[in-house]
């Protein structure tokens, strides 16, 4: 007798299917970026925002938060780790 095959993997899309990344995309990026803005004023929150939003040549896709926080280096400074954790920890607010 055959026995039946067995699950071995679930996968799951969150990415815009069991979670609104696209629609909550300037949300987030307002969040990091006024974060980012409390701890070092030199930047411009609603500047750094309207950046994050410009699309890239993928459909869907833009430079997004880590992006930004790349081109300005600070992507492994205590500013852009706490913006990166106030980007992670967005869905938990909710």
């Amino acid at each position: 007798m055959p026995s039946e095959p067995r699950v071995r993997a679930v996968f799951f899309d969150l990415d815009d299917t069991l979670c609104d990344t696209i629609g909550t995309r300037e949300a987030r990026a307002r969040r990091a970026f006024e974060c980012l803005g409390r701890m070092a004023p030199d930047f411009d929150p609603a500047a750094l925002v309207r950046r994050a939003l410009e699309p890239l040549s993928e459909p869907r896709s833009a430079l997004g938060v880590r992006g930004v926080l790349k081109e300005l280096g600070l992507l492994d400074k205590e500013a852009g780790i706490a913006a990166l954790d106030t980007v992670r920890d967005y869905y938990e607010t909710l």
